[in-house]
């Protein structure tokens, strides 16, 4: 029996231990498997051919899985896969690190300047779809000029090497443009050359500021009105020289427009000279047959459209005040100063001011649409920041944006209920109207502008005021298929209509991320922004640099063939600045932006400047 036990035994202990050699065998067969199938399974989802539970790709390829900005087929992107930004930072899941979303806006910036390098330089814009160029701004190198404090910023010592040398041989005087937009010369290519002399004091920066500078006095010329005139008017030069190098035009039919819009028919094909601001009330033109006075102009001009816009005459305050600052020199900013004046008298119905000024004989009369949005916008911004830029001595401006603030509170703000959501909609209203749910993108700089002011000391309720408004410009991006923001929206109970349909790669939305978290430390502003950053990438890229979007609610859409300078200058520098976690750069402390994002300084040493 214990021989038969014995054997019994024996055969059970093998047959135990083949069970368990099969088990072992096929479990390493089994987690083999799994691994083969896991590692298969995400290939296809970053190659995207798997599809989410909606039935949509689950995210763009090259994009990590934290991507949360709305599902587009592969139709849709701008660019063929191996033209866009591979954003790979994924590690056991994790979504990435701020520094790493840094430097995925940085090599975007470096991007899109290389491309204007290689097929736009010395130019305005670059055209990505056709390899090519526009002047429609000042023909100057508005993009190269624009970009300057960006480049600096991002450490990009190569490519702001090339853009001073270029600038050795840049003047005014080389216009392409027949006519150019005092503002837009003002704002993006003074403020971005008094930016950069005073990060580097490259003396060169400092000349050629000078010279734009000289050139916008030149619009200061009503003493009655102290308007500037809106116009820079350029032409040909002759082969004469002026002395100054400022040139008039040399005939009075020749679109003499001066500072409110007035146009005159008629032309002259004699050889013309260079540009005039000259305002309507008197001007004087020089021409081969010498110089001549008129006491008005000529009697055949329209006076149909006498009348200026409130920003483009309130928003050179801070560059030409920075250029006294810098030069030493008062001539700018005591011009600014009694603009500043003549403005904040028409700032009379509820502490807001109308989008136009018209000219009626010996006044000025304000028209009766209030807004926030085009015509007005960085009017308010300028408000708080010339006291700031003051280092919080010009009081007047400080008041004058208290009575804004709750202007704007008071008349423009409406909480709509959009598909049972609660929406609060800066609008826009005529006198005594009620004020209409439409949402200009340009109005989103408002919420930076507020938190900007609580930090410096506003109530609490500016801050409130700006977390109801980017919470409203945000929906604008997450409620469109491609993921971007509208340039028109109106909000109705049964959801958004969008009324323009383009994205011109505006960055108001973004600086008001990039400000609220400053200001509140809330991550949600940084998530925000990278889906924000992402839709960018997705839909705008191209092999050739950025475009602007046709359609935002077209997953398909067309792209418009044209990369505004203001997508490197603000738009990608306020990504940039939103994942940039030491808040000694661009310190709010010692610095304040402009409205082309370039920092100016709070000028610490005051003079008298207001």
């Amino acid at each position: 029996q214990d021989g038969e036990r014995s054997v019994w035994k024996q055969w059970y202990q093998r047959r135990v231990r083949g069970i368990r050699m099969k088990l072992y065998l096929n479990r390493k067969k089994f987690l083999l498997l799994c691994g083969v199938v896991m590692v298969f399974t995400l290939l296809a989802l970053n190659a995207g051919w798997l599809p989410d539970a909606s039935g949509s790709t689950s995210s763009p390829a090259g994009f990590p899985m934290d991507f949360k900005a709305p599902s587009l087929s592969a139709r849709a992107r701008a660019a063929p896969k191996n033209c866009m930004l591979e954003i790979d930072c994924r590690r056991y899941y994790q979504a990435c690190t701020t520094k790493e979303k840094q430097n995925y806006v940085r090599e975007a910036y470096r991007f899109g300047w290389e491309n204007y390098h290689k097929y736009a330089w010395g130019h305005d814009h670059l055209k990505p779809l056709s390899r090519h160029y526009d002047d429609d701004l000042l023909g100057l190198g508005a993009t190269l000029i624009d970009s300057l404090s960006g480049l600096l910023l991002m450490d990009l010592k190569d490519e702001y090497r090339k853009s001073l040398e270029w600038l050795e041989n840049f003047s005014m005087a080389a216009s392409k443009k027949s006519e150019a937009s005092l503002f837009e010369v003002c704002i993006r290519i003074l403020g971005s050359l008094v930016s950069a002399y005073y990060t580097t004091r490259d003396n060169i920066l400092l000349e050629k500021a000078r010279e734009v500078g000289d050139v916008a006095m030149k619009c200061y010329t009503d003493r009655s009105w102290h308007i500037p005139n809106i116009h820079l008017q350029f032409r040909g030069i002759s082969a004469e020289s002026v002395p100054g190098g400022i040139f008039p035009p040399n005939d009075p039919h020749e679109n003499v427009k001066g500072g409110f819009g007035v146009s005159c028919s008629g032309h002259d094909e004699r050889s013309c000279l260079h540009f005039s601001c000259d305002p309507i009330s008197s001007f004087s033109v020089s021409t081969s047959e010498g110089a001549e006075s008129y006491a008005a102009p000529p009697t055949n001009c329209s006076y149909s459209y006498c009348q200026v816009e409130v920003a483009p005459v309130g928003t050179l305050a801070l560059e030409l005040r920075a250029l006294s600052h810098v030069s030493g020199d008062d001539t700018y900013w005591k011009a600014v100063n009694r603009t500043g004046n003549m403005l904040l008298k028409y700032q009379t119905w509820h502490g807001l001011v109308s989008r136009r000024l018209y000219r009626d004989e010996n006044r000025f009369v304000s028209s009766s649409d209030v807004s926030t949005g085009p015509g007005v916008d960085s009017y308010y911004e300028y408000l708080l920041k010339q006291w700031v830029q003051s280092n919080f001595k010009a009081t007047r401006y400080k008041t004058a944006y208290i009575k804004a603030v709750n202007g704007i509170r008071d008349q423009l703000m409406v909480r709509v209920r959009s598909r049972g959501k609660p929406i609060n909609v800066l609008g826009h209203r005529m006198y005594n109207v009620s004020v209409t749910t439409e949402l200009h993108h340009l109005s989103c700089f408002l919420p930076a502008t507020l938190a900007l002011g609580y930090y410096y000391g506003m109530p609490k309720d500016h801050l409130t005021l700006a977390e109801d408004i980017i919470n409203t410009c945000y929906f604008m991006y997450e409620s469109q298929p491609t993921g971007l923001s509208p340039e028109l929206a109106i909000f109705r109970y049964d959801g958004l209509s969008v009324s323009q349909t383009e994205n011109f790669l505006r960055p108001e939305t973004i600086e008001s991320l990039f400000v609220m978290y400053r200001v509140t430390r809330d991550p949600v502003y940084r998530e925000w922004g990278w889906n924000i950053f992402q839709a960018f990438e997705r839909v705008t890229r191209t092999c050739f640099g950025y475009s602007t979007v046709q359609d935002v609610t077209n997953v398909n859409t067309a792209l418009l063939d044209k990369m505004e300078s203001f997508y490197l200058a603000e738009t990608l520098k306020y990504f940039y600045l939103l994942f940039e976690d030491d808040f000694s750069v661009y310190s709010f402390d010692q610095i304040v932006l402009n409205t082309e994002a370039h920092p100016l300084p709070i000028i610490k040493d005051y003079k008298g400047y207001y």
